[in-house]
């Protein structure tokens, strides 16, 4: 199915912008049900329905959405969507280039992200520990380099 069909050209066009610009992220992938949030001026939740792999339906709880619309959130998660499935092949592991095709602000909210989720498990080991230490000493180099 060729989704892009079932939106406003302006519509697919600024879900581009927002996908490039990193503004989804997937929060949850089944088999049959794809979960994700747009962030922009709110962030709104998004869902993609599967059936045998293919899209059988799609879900934003924007405004505009609501009204029955196709709306650019919607379009950003089946962008990122599509280069998910398309990169999950064991064939992709170039992460060198995918970092450096990466904008340090989407670098930035990846960090964060992930520091989000993996916060709790860092808690319970040593690397939390490290990871302060090292923290630490770069803080006290910066600090002493300046005076």
């Amino acid at each position: 199915m060729d989704w892009k069909k079932l939106f406003n050209p302006i519509i697919i066009e600024r879900g581009y912008d927002y996908y490039r610009n990193g503004n989804a992220e997937i929060l949850s992938s089944m088999a049959d049900e794809v979960n994700a949030v747009v962030s922009g001026s709110d962030d709104y939740e998004g869902s993609i329905y599967l059936s045998d792999g293919e899209i059988d339906d799609i879900y934003c709880d924007c405004p505009y959405a609501s009204d029955g619309n196709n709306c650019k959130h919607m379009a950003a998660v089946l962008y990122l969507f599509e280069d998910l499935q398309n990169h999950s092949n064991p064939h992709y592991t170039d992460i060198e280039s995918l970092i450096a095709d990466t904008s340090s602000e989407q670098l930035k909210k990846f960090l964060i992200n992930a520091m989000r989720y993996l916060l709790p498990i860092l808690m319970m080991t040593e690397i939390l520990v490290i990871f302060k230490t090292a923290v630490l000493k770069c803080s006290r180099l910066s600090l002493m380099s300046r005076t």
